[in-house]
């Protein structure tokens, strides 16, 4: 029977549609930005996530962090919050960035376009790394930032699960790569940090999946323990690492509203198997 040859693409190739991704992504944005200009600044960013970037950067510009703030009343904890990011360099910079800003809906959009790009080559790459032509891997890599959910849930209001969602993937693409030696474990430590610390805990049970299906899928591919055993060890420095970001609100959660009040599911914003798949369609909203 003849064999069939797997060609590994040239560095120039991968180089070459990585561009086209961040390219066509950007167009993306930019055409979203003329028909709409505040469409990046809705919700959730306009109400909560902007304003947490002006607050925490102007104490930033006055040389402190604010951990504590009393005059904030029951939300003034902000290192039990978590999703401030205050253990987060890339959320810092956008924090200390932020106020020297006169457009808000540009800094949204900016943010946002900036991530929309982590995200898109963070999918190229891990569709590279699953063995995609570079053509196709840029195509679904574009794709990914408009899809519904990511476009008009993350994008428009929750940036944070944008984050989170964009430092994961490349974390997955890093993690597959170091498994099989094509690169070390720096990559795959620094964007699972980021990953935990973005403080979601969402985007950390997101991470917690991504790496034992790495782990079991090159433990099954290599039929041997080592792959697995080098992306679990980097894995679980990272995670001691993020435990920071998370201690804080675990340990004051007994004096907390939401234990005072009961967690309760009222089926809002919830995605039931039914609707699954219209997450990833461009009309889905």
């Amino acid at each position: 029977m003849p064999q069939t040859v797997v060609t590994t693409p040239s560095r120039r190739a991968r180089l070459v549609w990585g561009v086209v991704t961040a390219l066509t992504v950007g167009l993306g944005y930019l055409l979203i930005l003329l028909h709409n200009r505040q469409f990046f600044l809705q919700d959730d960013s306009e109400a909560g996530a902007v304003p947490d970037w002006l607050y925490i950067g102007d104490r930033l510009h006055r040389g402190g962090l604010p951990i504590l703030t009393p005059d904030a009343w029951m939300g003034g904890n902000l290192t039990a919050e978590g999703q401030n990011g205050f253990w987060n360099p890339v959320q810092l910079a956008i924090d200390y960035v932020a106020p020297m800003v006169d457009r808000l809906d540009l800094l949204a959009a900016g943010v946002k376009g900036c991530f929309a790009l982590v995200l898109a080559l963070g999918v190229y790459r891990v569709a590279l790394a699953y063995g995609a032509r570079p053509a196709w891997a840029a195509v679904v890599g574009a794709a990914m930032p408009f899809s519904g959910w990511v476009l008009y849930y993350d994008s428009a209001s929750w940036v944070t699960s944008m984050f989170g969602l964009a430092w994961t993937t490349q974390a997955w693409a890093s993690g597959v790569r170091y498994a099989r030696g094509r690169s070390g474990p720096v990559p795959v430590f620094v964007f699972t940090y980021l990953a935990l610390s973005v403080g979601y805990v969402h985007s950390a049970i997101g991470m917690g999946l991504v790496s034992l299906c790495v782990l079991i899928g090159e433990g099954v591919r290599s039929r041997s323990w080592v792959p697995a055993a080098k992306v679990a060890a980097v894995a679980i420095a990272a995670a001691l690492c993020g435990l920071l970001t998370f201690l804080p609100g675990y340990l004051t959660s007994s004096v907390t509203w939401r234990v005072i009040g009961g967690v309760v599911n009222d089926n809002m914003l919830t995605a039931p198997w039914s609707e699954t798949l219209n997450v990833a369609l461009p009309t889905a909203r």
